[in-house]
């Protein structure tokens, strides 16, 4: 494993980083800091990337990795994946802020509010803008208190009322992130979990603080950045693979979702593309 240091940033709030890796075989490694980390996927997630944490029980089987994870402090994980590249920030809160320290680790969290204040961090990282260091000082600060709050037994609550559950939630983003051509329909995912597309819409959203359109929407960018990534196949037959019928409604969609063309995509080195997925409301 190697990775470089795109930029990185280092204030009272805590230390942020923009790193590629590169992994030329797959992984199987275990990583461990003694401050908690806070990490963003600003990349298509490495196939077969799992992890666990073996000192926490409930955490201690291998489970996929999401784009936005926490890792506790002196809390070992376990990564495995199938090689390849990815580009993350890594945050790193020096201030122990009460509540944090006993936090439980999470390999998908699932906080709206702070993969965007994460996305707005990465930005003023790559492109720093006026008074760079007050709003990433402000920005630090904001993703610990927003983590804190949804962690505690209120968030849990919270997140909990009115939304799905976990095997609902799994059933539906395995039948998401795996189709072939045409995309699942709302129909057809509530009658896969067992309840109507009315109550699918309410509850999707209540758990994951998106729209199922949305979530679709921006598995379709995340499955289409990859295959171009790889570079084997056309532009149509990317479309194609990722449900779209022309290469013009894919090329709008794209654009719309991920802030360049395909064919922009293509060419521009990974420094230079667009972060991803767009700082967007999420309940759209």
């Amino acid at each position: 494993m190697s990775y470089s240091t795109e930029a990185s940033l280092t204030l009272s709030g805590g230390t942020a980083e923009i790193r590629n890796y590169h992994w030329r075989e797959p992984l199987d490694e275990a990583f461990c800091d003694d401050i908690p980390v806070f990490s963003l996927s600003l990349s298509p997630v490495p196939q077969g990337s799992q992890a666990r944490f073996p000192q926490f029980r409930r955490h201690s089987t291998f489970r996929p990795i999401g784009r936005l994870l926490f890792r506790p402090a002196g809390a070992p994980m376990q990564c495995v994946n199938a090689g390849g590249t990815q580009r993350l920030l890594m945050y790193s809160p020096e201030r122990r802020l009460q509540g944090i320290d006993n936090a439980e680790p999470s390999l998908a969290l699932r906080s709206p509010a702070v993969a965007a204040m994460m996305h707005k961090l990465a930005a003023e990282l790559a492109l720093p803008g006026f008074a760079r260091e007050a709003m990433a000082e402000a920005l630090m600060t904001m993703i610990a208190v927003e983590f804190i709050r949804g962690a505690g037994p209120d968030g849990a609550s919270r997140r909990a009322q009115g939304g799905l559950a976990p095997w609902q939630l799994k059933r539906i983003e395995d039948a998401v992130n795996g189709f072939e051509a045409a995309a699942p329909t709302v129909s057809g995912l509530a009658e896969m979990v067992g309840v109507s597309p009315r109550h699918l819409l309410r509850a999707f959203r209540a758990s994951r603080g998106m729209s199922v359109a949305a979530f679709i929407a921006r598995a379709r960018m995340q499955r289409a950045c990859a295959l171009i990534d790889e570079g084997a196949i056309s532009l149509q037959q990317v479309a194609n693979r990722c449900g779209f019928e022309t290469a013009g409604g894919f090329s709008t969609a794209f654009a719309r979702e991920v802030g360049c063309t395909p064919q922009a995509y293509r060419t521009l080195d990974r420094i230079s593309r667009p972060t991803w997925p767009r700082m967007t409301d999420p309940t759209n």
